[in-house]
């Protein structure tokens, strides 16, 4: 049987049980739910792919990531799901305190870690001078956290947090130039301070406590040969074969079936249908009758993270010139740029990632791929003249600009928890909603499979 990732059928009119939108982490967890409760479960995707925003790539005999590849050690659905299927997962509890070892270019000067805390740039409050600033608001949110679990979160009580970070931060005694040196540089949900909900980056801290293992060593796992391995799997063990290429335009719900409407011209027909698009592309399908005002407000509202990730070959071991850590976290376009290293050997250094977020990866995204890519090498090489000519491009990766994702992941934007999350996935008629975006108790992966098996139970 061919991979499901290469399977394409065609039809013209088809009728299930269920129909599944998006062949995701999210989407082929409900449709094989579905499929263990009896349903006749038909999914469809509008990529040529599965996956959705796992998607494991092949350059030069190695694999990169491009979407989400970590599994945390309590992630126990994506870890059972692995031992069903034999795939195999490595520990890479080795491997993370690599990716704590990067110099910090601030204002077109380098600064290496242990000369960060008397540092002229460093105006953090003394007690924190010693942390770096892209780790400080994970110590803050740890440090000060209101929430026991991340469970707490959707909590009442806690909405009271749900209100800009930066406001939260100047509670704490930070001034506004402080805060921009703590969440204003290349940060991963929003684009500043002011643009995210201080309650999800309370949520996230507790789940990444919750996510400690005291008795055992192990922090965290990937899959040995790509994690496209879990959704490759799911769809191989469908009844029925993906569809890809089915763009949906119109979703009709009706008392007993619902009607969906392709690009391509086909049509199909379900008792039931599980949405598990991304909001950002929820957006553009038109619901008949209408989804209810706070619903579609909220669809519309809820931003997603825009996230470019530009890959590196090199030549030589040109940290071992200049003397920097080879990873350099910058406030410049190149953003984070990575080493990435084999997950046997972490001393060995396979290749380089620019991880860019926010409006510098909007800026790259007006740009060729080639072209953003040569453009990140000559800001790298302004910054660490040992890197001229030392860099090749590979590749590119835009979630913003993928039609079918539009956004690495979606994220709150002050005040949306308290105002949005309760509706926001309410089933509509027949039409039913998961994805990462819905889980309550779990993010990541295991959100993404907790959010599509729950709602899938719902029609048991």
């Amino acid at each position: 049987m061919p991979s499901g990732r290469n399977r394409l059928v065609s039809s013209k009119k088809i009728k299930r049980s269920v129909i599944v939108i998006g062949a995701g982490l999210s989407g082929l967890s409900a449709a094989l739910e579905l499929q263990r409760m009896g349903l006749s479960v038909q999914v469809i995707e509008a990529n040529n792919r599965v996956g959705g925003r796992i998607h494991s790539m092949q350059h030069f005999g190695s694999n990169r990531e491009a979407g989400g590849t970590y599994i945390g050690a309590k992630y126990k659905m994506v870890i059972e799901f692995a031992k069903r299927n034999n795939i195999d997962l490595i520990d890479v509890s080795h491997m993370l305190s690599f990716f704590k070892e990067q110099d910090f270019a601030l204002d077109n000067e380098i600064i290496i870690q242990k000369d960060w805390p008397s540092s002229k740039k460093n105006i953090f409050p003394e007690k924190f001078r010693n942390i770096m600033p892209w780790s400080l608001y994970r110590v803050l949110t740890k440090k000060y956290n209101p929430l026991n679990s991340a469970g707490e979160w959707l909590d009442k009580k806690n909405f009271i947090y749900d209100i800009p970070f930066d406001q939260w931060l100047k509670r704490k005694g930070f001034s506004e130039d402080q805060i921009k040196l703590v969440y204003g540089i290349n940060v991963s949900y929003g684009l500043d301070a002011k643009d995210i909900s201080t309650l999800l980056l309370l949520y996230r801290a507790a789940f990444s406590s919750d996510q400690k293992i005291i008795d055992d060593k192990v922090i965290g796992y990937t899959a040995l040969n790509g994690v496209s391995a879990f959704t490759d799997a799911m769809s191989s063990q469908l009844e029925n074969e993906v569809h890809f290429k089915k763009n949906v335009l119109n979703i009709n719900s009706g008392k007993d079936e619902a009607q969906i409407f392709c690009e391509d011209g086909s049509k199909y027909i379900a008792t039931h249908v599980i949405c598990s698009v991304p909001l950002s592309v929820l957006k553009g399908i038109i619901f008949t009758p209408t989804l209810p005002p706070k619903q579609y407000e909220a669809i519309n509202n809820i931003p997603y993270q825009p996230m470019t990730q530009i890959y590196f070959s090199y030549k030589s071991k040109f940290w071992e010139l200049d003397g920097y850590n080879p990873s350099l976290f910058t406030d410049s376009l190149a953003g984070m740029f990575s080493a990435s290293r084999d997950s046997k050997s972490p001393d060995e250094i396979t290749s380089f990632t620019s991880w860019v977020f926010g409006e510098n990866a909007n800026k790259l995204d007006k740009l060729q791929k080639k072209e953003a890519g040569e453009l990140i090498i000559k800001t790298i090489e302004s910054l660490r003249p040992a890197i001229k000519g030392q860099l090749e491009f590979i590749d590119l990766v835009s979630w913003g600009n993928e039609k079918f994702s539009k956004g690495a992941w979606a994220y709150y934007k002050p005040g949306q928890i308290s105002k949005y999350f309760s509706i926001i996935g309410m089933s509509h008629n027949n039409i039913h909603f998961c994805g990462e975006h819905l889980a309550k108790e779990n993010r990541g992966m295991e959100g993404a499979m907790e959010s599509g098996i729950l709602t899938a139970k719902k029609l048991n």
